[in-house]
Order: structure tokens, then sequence, then C-alpha cells
């Protein structure tokens, strides 16, 4: 599980390094709506995903009143948790090189 989740931090990271140079040729080319169709499929299933997530949460905790709050799910998928990918692939990188981990 551990490794699974350092390599998806990396695949995260690198992906768009290699897809936003395609995207830019896509374009030029031509055939940018694919790529255009492609990044809203990818982004509404963070956000679905963050909304059964979401829901679990209040479903689980039995405390309804925190239905209010969906409207921060938006956030919690596109800011939230590319932040947190981010803190995430600094340790994981700190820890390959050896560097101290703290607060």
């Amino acid at each position: 599980m551990w490794f699974m989740d350092v390599i998806l931090v990396f695949v995260f990271w690198i992906f768009p390094l290699v897809f936003v140079p395609y995207l830019i040729i896509k374009t030029l080319e031509g055939n940018g709506h694919i790529i255009i169709y492609t990044l809203t499929v990818i982004f509404l299933i963070y956000f679905i995903s963050e909304t059964a997530v979401f829901l679990y949460a209040v479903y689980s905790s039995r405390k309804w009143s925190y239905l209010k709050l969906i409207y921060l799910v938006p956030v919690v998928a596109f800011g939230y948790r590319i932040l947190l990918k981010f803190i995430v692939l600094q340790g994981y990188l700190k820890a390959i090189r050896g560097r101290k981990i703290g607060w």
C-alpha cells in the first residue's frame, strides 16, 4: 500500500510534465478538443470521488448538519488534495535523500 502511494504521488506530478506539451501540440494541430474532454472527465472523476467521500463521512458520523458544507467539496477536490499531494511528494523526496523529516 505504501509503495503504491509513493508511485502514485510521483506519477501525479510527472504526468503533467508529459501531458501539457502533448496538449499544446494537439491544440496546435487542431485536435485540442479531445484533450479538453479528457481533462474534463479527469476533473469530474475527482469531483465525484470527493463527493462520495464527503457523503460517506456524513453518513458514517450521523451528523446530518454537516451536509450544509457540501459546497466545500470542489475546494477540497481541486485545491486541498493537490496541495496535500505536493506536501507528501516533498516528504518522500526528503526521505529518499536521507534528510531528517519533521514538522
